[in-house]
């Protein structure tokens, strides 16, 4: 009986192992390069994504990583990694490795008219801008990357 139980068993989980698909391909989550990240941000921000990339750094308390596209060389586009909630931390002996994580990006850009609000000597003075000046979006200056889970490849 026993043994009728076990083969029963390893079939069932070897017939369940074979059904297992991936969540990215089960919720129809875009999978993203880093370069693609960067120049197209707008059609990603604030969607799910999977990001794979290498990890390029983490912070001491491992709440922070950064990822590049393969090895890290200067100049070359790197995006911030912050877990959701800090609901864990990042291995700090992970440098070097590959990743996969999946989150929401959010872009960063240059703001232009922080710099026009210093141009007032008076504080009480109020700054107003115009409609074009409000609308004016800057350049990228970064992207985070908010990660519900990740994995280490």
């Amino acid at each position: 009986m026993r043994k009728i139980v076990g083969i029963f068993l390893v079939t069932l989980i070897a017939v369940t192992s074979s059904w297992t698909v991936s969540v990215a391909e089960k919720e129809n989550i875009p999978v993203v390069t880093i370069s693609e990240l960067m120049s197209g941000i707008k059609d990603y921000e604030k969607k799910k994504v999977t990001v794979q990339g290498v990890s390029v750094g983490t912070c001491i308390s491992g709440g922070k990583m950064w990822i590049s596209e393969g090895e890290y060389k200067e100049g070359a586009p790197v995006i911030l990694v912050r877990a959701k909630d800090d609901a864990f931390k990042f291995d700090r002996r992970a440098v070097g490795q590959e990743v996969r994580l999946q989150g929401f990006p959010l872009a960063y850009y240059v703001d232009y008219c922080s710099s026009d609000d210093k141009t007032s000597a008076d504080p009480k003075t109020k700054v107003t801008h115009s409609k074009e000046m409000e609308e004016k979006v800057g350049d990228l200056e970064s992207i985070t990357i908010i990660a519900e889970s990740i994995e280490y490849l």
